[in-house]
């Protein structure tokens, strides 16, 4: 009989007051901050066709050769999610995105045991990812994967709406010759792995620009309103157990997991870093890290421009961030990372972020 070979798969916007984004571009120095993007501390083969034996009186028919087996299935990225895309050496990103229209990717907050597709079948979340020429396509729906709980501004709770978006940014991410500023800009800015909006951390003119966070009004998971954007650090993603299952959403205290993506292309870290010697700051190889961003505000949260009463001093508090909120790492690579601290995503863009 001939060999079997066993083939192996291959691994794997907004409530009123927002209003309309307006385009700001201009150099980060604009702000009184440094420039970002510096370092931180740290053939196929077949088998041939098997000849059909003609049988004759004193000879038995050939048994039919058995099936090939099935090509086994991609692994999981982590124990309760699968990849929404298989990714290819030309797409890698499609690795970080995991498949939210699961229930063991759903977020069950106020623990009914229930998704929020269950009773409401059109809000299922559902994302796909591409690589069309130089860029990454995410097509989304903007439904997020987690309960609709305090999603409107200040505590109230609002149901989601579907914002289908196609957001594009580019395979291979290269720094631009400046830095562009997104201080008080308004509307997306990245996108998380879950296919869901990120917003700078202002509020509208309306509101002062104020940081929503620390203004109080996001909700569990660091966003608000019905067309849901996050403002701020994602906490659900690490600290609660994805429905069924005996893990979170993304690996907490993990160095190098993608939370999402700029719209330059550079990626957005988990705020840990790889460490070597344990102390109370390094756990199990890893240690969190915070924006070099210092308060200088009052404590009226609501009536202080964020931007102002926030600002970048290299070094401050130990961080190794740059003003944009990131930094290259030991390997040459850059990210930015997001942090419990302002500005909890990113502040300008090293890169050139693509039309969308």
């Amino acid at each position: 009989m001939p060999k079997v070979i066993k083939i192996q798969a291959s691994p794997r916007f907004s409530s009123a007051s927002h209003g309309v984004s307006p385009t700001v571009v201009c150099l980060l120095a604009a702000m009184g901050a440094v420039s970002c993007g510096g370092g931180g501390s740290d053939a196929s083969s077949s088998a041939p066709p098997v000849a059909a034996v003609a049988p004759t009186e004193a000879s038995t028919p050939a048994p039919a050769p058995a099936p090939a087996p099935a090509p086994a299935p991609a692994p999981a990225p982590s124990p309760s999610t699968g990849v929404v895309t298989t990714p290819t050496s030309t797409c890698a990103q499609a690795a970080n995105f995991p498949n939210v229209s699961l229930s063991t990717s759903y977020i069950d907050y106020n623990l009914d045991g229930k998704t929020s597709w269950d009773t409401a079948p059109t809000l299922k979340p559902n994302v796909s990812v591409s690589c069309v020429g130089s860029l990454v396509n995410v097509v989304s729906n903007g439904v997020p994967n987690f309960d609709a709980v305090g999603t409107g501004r200040g505590g109230a709770t609002v149901a989601y709406t579907v914002n289908q978006v196609t957001w594009k940014f580019p395979i291979s991410p290269v720094k631009a010759s400046a830095v562009t500023s997104l201080v008080n800009v308004l509307g997306p800015i990245a996108v998380m792995v879950n296919g869901v909006q990120i917003y700078g951390p202002v509020e509208s003119p309306a509101d002062n620009f104020a940081d929503p966070y620390k203004a109080g009004l996001t909700n569990y998971c660091g966003g608000h309103v019905s067309q849901f954007h996050v403002h701020a650090f994602p906490e659900c993603f690490f600290n609660q157990n994805t429905l069924g299952t005996s893990a979170p959403f993304l690996p907490a205290k993990t160095p190098d997991v993608i939370v999402g993506y700029a719209l330059d292309g550079f990626p957005i870290k988990a705020p840990y870093i790889s460490c070597t010697t344990p102390s109370t700051e390094c756990v199990n190889g890893a240690r969190e890290i915070s924006s070099a961003y210092k308060y200088s505000g009052t404590g009226a949260y609501t009536m202080e421009p964020a931007f102002t009463n926030n600002v970048f001093q290299a070094g401050y508090n130990g961080s190794p961030l740059d003003a944009c909120n990131g930094m290259t790492d030991a390997s040459g690579k850059y990210a930015y990372y997001a942090t419990r601290t302002f500005p909890y995503y990113l502040a300008g863009y090293v890169g050139t972020k693509t039309a969308q």
